[in-house]
């Protein structure tokens, strides 16, 4: 499949791909198209991880929130935006499934318009990259408008993460399609934290969590058993076009999600980047841990290598008519994450718990994190058929290229057709739900009714 996907690729078709075959073929695309060859992905972990960019800081379009019409006003106003959309002949994007269709719609019209060419994105050659069975889009659930592109789809089975813990490997390939057999459970079981120790190495795994209220209790409670008062940083905010309370409180709340307005932290907080930071090799995800207080601002290693003191940053929103800017320290408490934060990142140690997991694929990115069941600990109800399911539209996507390859859609594991027809749908049976004692009465009683009756 790899060979496949890298001739389909340099011979000059639209492509999905696997991130780990970005990077050989990003070597050969710029030999082919020299200084033409834009690496691009989602998030800043995954760019990173292919020594790009996010598409947002390539494109121009900030944080991607407006109309089209706003989004290309504003790239046409920057002439680096402008050159690179002009300058570029390949643009590959890696986590494809976490940029939403409206952006993606966005960006395609803006390829067009900066580059002269009614072409989907203006005739560039595309390269996407990802699992669309992991977490979707955060924002919009848009679909792309556009039916024009020449595409194909290569599908690569050999996981790379987890090569070598293969039954791991085989249980990830089942709850990756909504599938939690009795094999599963049984290994995940093991790895409860009930049953299984912690490390003896004091070596905090990661935690975790589907929601956000449970990652900020649990960051809050590690900052607590730390010795001394916390350090307190206070944001700076200033407004323009704010009329009224309610549209100060919905900019305010917006950017809340990306920086806090007030950071608290001590000497031995483990602390999380939220804002890339290319010229220190450091992205939104990056992990540390604070080391001290140099003049009001923390100094904190990171998990790079590198001691930074670390300074405000800029963070700002925009509507139509009102905007916030921010003035804060980049940083979060990074002792927990929300499975949609970890996604692109690979844990060698965490701590799952998942009962309130609510999108399509968000157990299976839990638990992909991992390299393998040795860095596991399970917390709660664990990974179980009742919160563990696949998009019915994916599986049909995935259908529908494996058919037009010439293969079958399965799992690598031998699932029953009961287990099939679980995945297409995110419900469970409300008999399932049932302790199997339970679901089991009524053969029973028939079963003493004939006895009854042959006595």
């Amino acid at each position: 499949e790899q060979r496949l996907a890298a001739q389909r690729a340099l011979a000059g078709h639209s492509l999905f791909l696997k991130s780990f075959l970005l990077r050989y073929l990003i070597q050969e695309l710029e030999l082919k198209h020299p200084g033409q060859v834009a690496v691009t992905a989602s998030t800043g972990i995954a760019a990173a991880n292919i020594g790009g960019q996010t598409v947002h800081s390539f494109s121009g379009v900030g944080l991607g929130v407006g109309s089209v019409r706003d989004l290309l006003g504003q790239v046409q106003k920057s002439k680096p935006a402008v050159q690179r959309w002009q300058g570029a002949q390949v643009l590959i994007l890696d986590e494809i499934s976490m940029l939403d269709g409206d952006l993606f719609s966005a960006l395609d019209a803006i390829a067009a318009s900066v580059r002269g060419q009614r072409k989907p994105f203006g005739g560039m050659q595309l390269l996407l990259c990802g699992d669309f069975l992991q977490l979707p889009p955060v924002q919009g659930r848009g679909q792309s408008k556009r039916n024009g592109l020449n595409s194909g789809t290569v599908m690569l089975r050999e996981s790379v993460r987890q090569a070598g813990d293969t039954v791991f490997a085989d249980i990830l390939n089942e709850v990756r399609l909504g599938v939690v057999s009795e094999r599963a459970e049984a290994l995940l079981v093991a790895c409860h934290v009930s049953v299984k120790p912690p490390p003896d190495d004091q070596i905090v795994p990661t935690k975790l969590y589907c929601l956000n209220k449970n990652v900020d209790v649990e960051n809050a409670a590690r900052l607590g058993k730390l010795p001394g008062q916390p350090f307190v940083l206070r944001c700076k905010d200033h407004f323009r076009g704010v009329r009224d309370l309610s549209r100060r409180n919905m900019l305010i709340a917006l950017l809340d999600k990306k920086v806090p307005a007030e950071l608290k932290l001590k000497v031995g907080a483990q602390v999380i980047m939220v804002k890339n930071q290319p010229a220190l090799g450091l992205v939104n995800g990056s992990r540390g841990r604070v080391e001290a207080f140099r003049e009001g601002r923390p100094v904190v290693r990171f998990d790079n290598g590198r001691t930074v003191c670390v300074g405000t940053e800029r963070f700002e929103h925009k509507t139509a008519s009102a905007s916030l800017l921010r003035l804060q320290v980049p940083l979060k408490l990074g002792w927990a994450l929300t499975v949609h934060k970890a996604q692109g990142m690979t844990l060698s140690r965490a701590e799952l718990q998942v009962d309130e997991a609510f999108e399509a694929g968000q157990s299976y990115v839990a638990l992909s994190r991992l390299t393998g069941t040795a860095g596991l600990w399970m917390r709660g109800g664990g990974i179980s058929r009742y919160n563990t399911h696949a998009h019915p539209d994916v599986l049909d996507f995935y259908e529908r290229a494996e058919k037009a390859s010439g293969r079958t859609f399965s799992s690598s594991s031998s699932s029953s057709s009961t287990s099939k027809a679980r995945l297409l749908s995110p419900q469970v049976a409300a008999d399932e739900r049932l302790p199997i004692w339970l679901q089991e009465l009524p053969g029973l009683f028939l079963w003493l009714l004939l006895l009854l009756l042959l006595l």
